[in-house]
């Protein structure tokens, strides 16, 4: 039986780390580690030190709109050892073009995070992602309901496309400290709306704040006495600190705050949501028209009207005047991630649609 291709750039370095449990492995999106059935190839990409010159060059000529040539070559290479290439991290652009000229047959799979933003030809934007593109796969796994739903009316309903609930890694994310809170956390940098959030915390003086994101170097930031700021770099947010030293930061919260901009189609804030559920930490949090998690209706926290610091102001006490209410709402959020949002059960979710897809007739 031929194998599925998983690619997977933005782990390409970090499989030690989850060895080491020093990742989590959320951020495998379903692969299974340890899987010994040999169905399954990690990023099987080409070595060839002028291949990958070649790609670089091509990625910044081209400003990586169309595709990475590494990745595209090294599965061409190899293609009819794929039954499937499950594309996660959306860096497919000539293998859709291909398949839709007739000339491979490989089944394509890709994730979609969010509902592609529609953009003029002519701007070269998100082409990886343009409905001419996505037509050309056969299975569409989606982060959210709406963007499936999205998905369905733009391209139609002959295609496998699907909402698979996401995870994360409830065994790195287990809080075993028990000593007192201590602040109100927040981290993250994407589609976050620190102003409002620090215009809220200048509301709570007697309140303790910790920060990790990137921000404008500015010296009313200094100011701000109840108030530290962990910088992170533009790219990753986890190039701040290491995962161990976040979870630290997870376990002595009082509450984790998500701070957006309120894009109603933003899928920004997931993976700290998950990670503050699976820590038993109650969440305050920016409304989202996306996220598929309703954080009252669960009673694992707050909602926060966007844009709205006197309204952060307000949830920031209800948590602080209940901690009775706070353990509750923690405890929820832990047994909802031990119910449906951890790693086995996405796993499981993940492997039943690539194999209906990859290995039916």
């Amino acid at each position: 039986m031929k194998k599925i291709a998983w690619v997977h750039v933005d782990i390409f370095d970090k499989i030690k780390d989850f060895d080491r449990g020093l990742y989590p492995r959320s951020h495998l999106w379903g692969y299974p580690l340890e899987s010994n059935d040999g169905f399954h190839a990690l990023n099987p990409f080409n070595k060839n030190r002028w291949l990958h010159a070649l790609s670089t060059f091509y990625e910044y000529i081209t400003k990586a709109r169309f595709g990475n040539l590494l990745i595209e070559i090294s599965l061409l290479l190899k293609i009819k050892e794929y039954n499937s290439i499950y594309c996660i991290s959306g860096k497919l652009f000539w293998i859709p073009i291909l398949k839709k000229f007739g000339l491979i047959r490989t089944k394509l799979i890709i994730l979609i995070y969010r509902i592609p933003e529609k953009a003029p030809v002519w701007k070269f934007h998100n082409l990886h992602l343009s409905e001419y593109i996505l037509r050309a796969f056969d299975g569409i796994n989606c982060l959210t309901q709406k963007t499936a739903d999205e998905l369905v009316v733009r391209l139609g309903k002959d295609k496998e496309i699907k909402y698979l609930p996401w995870c994360t890694d409830e065994k790195f994310f287990l809080n075993n400290n028990k000593s007192d809170s201590k602040y109100f956390f927040s981290s993250g940098k994407t589609n976050r709306d620190y102003v409002t959030l620090l215009d809220a915390i200048k509301r709570v003086p007697e309140k303790k704040f910790i920060l990790i994101g990137h921000f404008p170097k500015n010296k009313a930031l200094n100011q701000i006495a109840n108030l530290d700021i962990i910088h992170s770099a533009k790219d990753q947010t986890d190039s701040a600190i290491s995962y161990p030293s976040l979870k630290k930061h997870y376990s002595q919260a009082i509450a984790v705050c998500i701070s957006l901009n309120g894009d109603p189609n933003d899928t920004c804030g997931y993976t700290e949501l998950l990670e503050a559920m699976a820590m038993a930490k109650p969440v305050l949090m920016t409304r989202s028209g996306c996220l598929d998690i309703n954080i009252e209706k669960e009673n694992i926290g707050y909602y926060v009207e966007s844009n709205d610091s006197i309204d952060w102001a307000k949830k920031i006490a209800l948590i602080s005047n209940n901690n009775r209410k706070a353990d509750v709402m923690g405890a929820n959020g832990r047994k909802l991630i031990e119910k449906t949002y951890n790693i086995a059960s996405y796993e499981n979710r993940v492997k039943e649609f690539l194999y209906k897809i990859s290995y039916s007739k």
